[in-house]
């Protein structure tokens, strides 16, 4: 649903959901509906949905509560490592 909302592709948003459910270990309950789901769940899937455009700037509140320390940790490390990427990615097409 946000991907259509942001215009991603179909099978980019695909990829980007599959990756992230895998990530933050809710690949198994990804056809569940959010109902059954505990806040740190919830969250996850806040935060899944906010990452599937690629978004050029993160703006998050509080995205860290009720997540796991696993998931936590990997959010963290995705913030700290989205920069970088993107920088390698302008100086790699500024050769072509």
């Amino acid at each position: 649903f946000l991907s259509k909302i942001y215009g991603v592709e179909e099978e980019i948003a695909q990829e980007r959901m599959t990756k992230l459910a895998n990530l933050f270990d809710i690949s198994d309950r990804q056809f569940e509906t959010i109902e059954s789901f505990s806040h740190g769940m919830r969250q996850k899937v806040i935060v899944i949905g906010a990452l599937i455009p690629n978004p050029d700037i993160w703006i998050l509140d509080e995205p860290l509560t009720g997540l796991d320390p696993q998931a936590s940790y990997d959010l963290k490390e995705m913030m700290k490592n989205d920069k970088p990427e993107q920088e390698n990615e302008t100086e790699a097409e500024k050769e072509e």
